[in-house]
């Protein structure tokens, strides 16, 4: 007799920019590339759900997880915003726990995506602007801090 077992599902997160450059005290929303991990094709890719969460100390500072991308498909995002608090260091790491279920089977596995922050400061926070000058005989751009 063979008894048989289903596959748990899993994830593959893609790459992340570290350390992600965040302003200070305002939220920035990001998001990463996942691949579905699951050997049942399109049926198993629609079977799977997603939660997200983080470490309960910060849930005002990582948050807002959402998933998009099509059910019937192994690639999809997890987006999430960050809200580096003014306060804080310059840099820091957070992380967010995906976990992904078989809704049919109720297997599951989690997975951590650690992230890497630094705050921008200096004059790179003011926003660069470009204005377009209109002298004959062409067109130029010219940069300066808004």
């Amino acid at each position: 007799m063979i008894k048989w077992i289903p596959q748990t599902p899993s994830v593959k997160f893609g790459s992340l920019l570290n350390p992600l450059i965040v302003p200070a005290g305002k939220a920035k929303a990001f998001s990463v590339d996942l691949e579905v991990l699951y050997g049942y094709g399109e049926a198993g890719y629609k079977d799977v759900q997603f939660t997200a969460s983080t470490d309960k100390l910060w849930g005002s500072i990582v948050n807002k997880f959402q998933f998009t991308g099509s059910a019937s498909s192994p690639d999809r995002k997890l987006g999430f915003t960050i809200t580096h608090p003014k306060a804080a260091k310059e840099t820091a790491t957070y992380h967010i726990d995906v976990t992904i279920t078989s809704a049919k089977y109720k297997l599951s596995s989690k997975h951590r995506l650690t992230i890497n922050v630094k705050v921008r400061v200096g004059a790179s926070v003011l926003p660069i602007c470009v204005a377009w000058r209109t002298r004959a005989p062409r067109r130029t751009p010219h940069v300066h801090m808004c």
